[in-house]
């Protein structure tokens, strides 16, 4: 009739130990990332509730420019000692007190 059977099953014991290894792999590399992200979660939380930084100490009374330029009297005067040209060697006038001669 038949002729004898089911076939017996394959040995699967090999395949079988190795997604166990994979499972316990990935289970500890899950965990070990939990792990992280509880820490950073914490760390961000701790920064987070924090007191807020002292406020600054007010110490300028008047307000004052940035650039320490002398204010002169008129318009004139205010722009002769401000511009690229007083510090130019190659122009006569230029470099005040500059011994370079380009010679030209």
């Amino acid at each position: 009739m038949c002729g004898g059977g089911a076939p017996s099953p394959p040995d699967n014991s090999a395949q079988l130990a190795l997604q166990r290894q994979q499972m316990d792999e990935q289970k500890r590399q899950f965990d070990q990332q939990m792990a992280e992200q509880q820490t950073r979660y914490e760390e961000q939380k701790r920064i987070a509730q924090a007191p807020p930084a002292p406020a600054p100490n007010p110490t300028a009374e008047a307000p004052t420019p940035a650039l320490e330029i002398a204010q002169a009297a008129s318009p004139s005067q205010a722009r002769a000692g401000v511009g690229r040209k007083r510090l130019r060697a190659d122009i006569p006038g230029g470099a005040i007190g500059s011994t370079l001669g380009i010679p030209g």
